[in-house]
């Protein structure tokens, strides 16, 4: 195998994209960014790209979507009280594996959207 220079490797895996310093902007004699600003340029950048989702216009694929509409179809046929809703969804969010971590975002998302 050909030894190649560590530049050219960095290139290959995208490295040229990467800035070593995000503030370029900084004047003479501004402090240099902490922790706590990178983390906050993080957040800001992560919330921007979780509202871009719109859930309504997502492809689900077709056989998946005339299961689940069978689904919901027959749950509200059966006239379920609320706790046996409850045990209906919790009995799906345990199929799909989702740990409470997940389904707290996932609630606090489908809120932003209702």
């Amino acid at each position: 195998m050909k030894k190649q220079p560590l530049k050219e490797i960095f290139k290959k895996i995208g490295g040229h994209k990467l800035n070593e310093s995000t503030w370029e902007n900084r004047k003479f004699g501004e402090p240099l960014p902490t922790m706590a600003d990178y983390k906050k340029a993080h957040e800001n950048v992560t919330e921007e790209k979780l509202n871009e989702v719109d859930y309504t216009k997502v492809v689900v694929p077709a056989q998946v979507k005339r299961w689940m509409g069978k689904f919901v179809e027959a749950v509200k046929e059966a006239n379920l009280n609320k706790v046996k809703r409850i045990a209906v969804l919790f009995a799906v969010v345990k199929a799909l594996g989702i740990s409470q971590q997940e389904l707290t975002q996932y609630v606090q998302r489908i809120k932003r959207e209702v």
